[in-house]
């Protein structure tokens, strides 16, 4: 019986030997499977719409650099008046000291504009004089509503200290809807829309106009 019941035993053994060493085998393959699966999906191509967002968001971490378009500047238009260094010449002004630089005899005042661009100005204001009697200093000032058109722009003299980009409107056109000036050389001497007017010209030779000398800003 001793006999049998080992020879059983070993029997027993052997079987269980056989279960073990055949899950130990199962289990290897199982993780071998496992493992292949993985690195297959590692070697599998990002789906496109995953690839579109990491591009996106790249794109997002780079600073965007505006740049902007070369402008010219079309220079600095202004009107045939008194200047300095002090007061320069500015584009649509209010008032201006005119033609008698020396005492400020006459002024264009209250100015408004409907056009200023590099072809001409229109506007409308004041003209005002002082009629220097009997002395500048003791004299009355004469006021004339007047319409202002200005054009024919021409370059800044060299030495005239303004602005090197500046151009003055060398015409000058003042025309009177009600009373006019007819004294210390203020006569009509043209004609604009239909209202009686004086033109002043910066140019020398200039024909059927009141001659006035280049702007400075000395």
């Amino acid at each position: 019986m001793n006999i049998v019941n080992r020879r059983r035993a070993k029997r027993t053994l052997c079987v269980h030997a056989v279960i073990i060493l055949s899950i130990v085998a199962a289990l290897a393959a199982s993780h071998e499977r496992i493992d292949g699966g993985q690195k297959a999906k590692a070697a599998e191509p990002l789906p496109s719409r995953v690839l579109a967002f990491h591009a996106q968001n790249d794109r997002a971490m780079v600073p965007r650099i505006k740049v902007r378009p070369a402008v010219n500047s079309p220079g600095l238009y202004a009107l045939p008046a008194c200047y300095s260094q002090q007061d320069l010449p500015a584009e649509e002004p209010t008032s201006v000291t005119f033609e008698f630089c020396g005492d400020g005899g006459a002024q264009l005042e209250r100015m408004t504009w409907t056009a200023w661009n590099p072809q001409s100005a229109e506007g409308q204001g004041i003209f005002s004089l002082n009629n220097c009697q009997p002395t500048c200093v003791e004299g009355t000032w004469l006021r004339y509503p007047t319409q202002i058109h200005a054009a024919v722009p021409t370059p800044a003299q060299p030495d005239s200290g303004c602005p090197p980009d500046t151009q003055f409107y060398s015409q000058l056109i003042l025309a009177f809807p009600a009373a006019t000036p007819n004294s210390d050389g203020q006569g009509i001497n043209s004609q604009y829309g239909g209202l009686p007017a004086i033109t002043f010209s910066t140019e020398p030779n200039a024909e059927s106009a009141k001659v006035i000398g280049q702007p400075t800003c000395r």
